[in-house]
């Protein structure tokens, strides 16, 4: 899990993609994960992570299941969200990100596209959904999936230290091997 503060950027953002994409191929991709977000399949959503490919299926299937449940987790602290829009200003949001394979991973690859749509939440209000794609064997894949509160609105930063709260005693209830 990923939490911090950062400014949303405006549209799809190609951070050195090494793979000739589409900003449609990009779109059509995030949208096809809004719309499984809605529908409550986050284990398919999960499905769409990359994931290392050399590992055991047992400790996939293991890290797929702690994505699914991680992006249930804070679809129930956000609750529903609405019409999904194109920011038309960066905002400074706090992001509370489910991110596939490692941190050490990534810093060694550090080539993705970064979609952001901005939205209502049911239960925080304004936001957004974040999204950070990666090419891998001419597929796109997720490298992570965030929901973002509006760092400007009122009581930002108390709901932002309720969710982390939240979010860590997830974590370590995940991590400790319950259900």
């Amino acid at each position: 899990m990923a939490i911090g503060l950062s400014l949303l950027l405006l549209s799809v953002t190609p951070v050195a993609a090494e793979e000739q994409i589409s900003e449609f191929q990009v779109r059509s991709f995030t949208a096809q994960c809004i719309n499984l977000l809605r529908q409550d399949r986050f284990d398919l959503v999960a499905g769409y992570y990359l994931l290392d490919p050399g590992r055991d299926a047992d400790p996939v299937a293991r890290e797929r299941h702690q994505l699914a449940a991680g992006l249930a987790k804070l679809r129930g602290i956000f609750g529903d969200f609405g019409q999904v829009r194109i920011p038309d200003a960066p905002q400074r949001s706090h992001q509370f990100e489910i991110q596939g394979m490692t941190d050490a991973y990534w810093r060694d690859r550090p080539r993705h596209f970064q979609v952001v749509y901005g939205t209502t939440f049911s239960r925080i209000g304004e936001g957004a959904l974040v999204f950070r794609v990666v090419v891998y064997d001419h597929r796109l894949r997720l490298r992570s999936v965030a929901y973002a509160l509006s760092a400007d609105e009122p009581g930002a930063d108390q709901r932002k230290a309720g969710i982390e709260k939240h979010m860590q005693s997830f974590f370590q209830h995940l991590q400790s091997g319950r259900r």
